[in-house]
């Protein structure tokens, strides 16, 4: 987050930062025991594309809470 506030006039830290956290959802699927579907390359075009890589990323993390089945509201640790 600082990286995106400080350095944001850069163009390129920001990018990077977007293209990083697809690759962690991505990690964080397969940490769930999921097949990862979170494309990071996917995210940074949707970034220029009405900055729509916000909800591409947060539908992503969602599958991972909704694998667990639990309800809504609960911490829900990953498997090591």
């Amino acid at each position: 987050m600082l990286v995106l506030l400080f350095l944001s006039w850069t163009i390129v830290a920001p990018l990077v930062s977007l293209y990083n956290t697809g690759n962690r959802i991505a990690n964080a699927q397969r940490a769930a025991g999921l097949r990862p579907t979170c494309s990071a390359g996917v995210g940074l075009l949707l970034c220029f594309v009405f900055g729509l890589v916000s909800l591409y990323y947060q539908s992503e993390l969602n599958k991972i809470a909704d694998s667990y089945g639990a309800p809504a509201g609960t911490d829900v640790p990953l498997r090591g």
